[in-house]
């Protein structure tokens, strides 16, 4: 578990004037909640589905955002699902359109915090098995596609 801190700066001031008396001032700051988003690092094929998790240590609301601009919630394809503490972004059937980084900030109401994960999409792996019927043999081949 994850533990946020609270600071504290403390500022005292003495004269020796008695019109002016020592005073303490105390200026607390909320705690800025500590995010973990996994994968910090996502490599994945055209096709498959992903999943992205950020986590905080305190409750509050989570904003997914896409280095594109993109509004991901208009994408047929994306789901968010989040509960106080916890939130996955889900990428199904990912494609190249869906590369790029991704941030996922916490926001207290207090404070807030952000972390980063980049999504990588490599073009999908085809193999083709070729059978001639003259010569009953078999063929592998692999290929890339370069539709995407």
């Amino acid at each position: 578990m994850y533990t946020s801190e609270m600071s504290t700066t403390t500022m005292t001031r003495s004269t020796p004037d008695i019109t002016n008396p020592q005073y303490t001032t105390e200026i607390t700051s909320a705690p800025t909640p500590i995010v973990v988003l996994t994968p910090s690092l996502l490599t994945s094929v055209m096709g498959s589905d992903v999943n992205l998790t950020c986590s905080s240590d305190l409750s509050g609301t989570f904003m997914w955002t896409h280095l594109s601009g993109s509004d991901l919630l208009s994408d047929p394809n994306v789901a968010i699902s989040s509960s106080a503490m916890e939130s996955v972004l889900t990428i199904s059937s990912i494609q190249t359109s869906h590369a790029g980084t991704y941030t996922c900030t916490v926001n207290t109401g207090q404070a807030s915090n952000s972390q980063n994960s980049t999504v990588t999409v490599q073009c999908k792996l085809v193999h083709m098995v070729i059978k001639d019927d003259v010569y009953t043999l078999f063929y592998n081949i692999s290929i890339f596609t370069h539709s995407c």
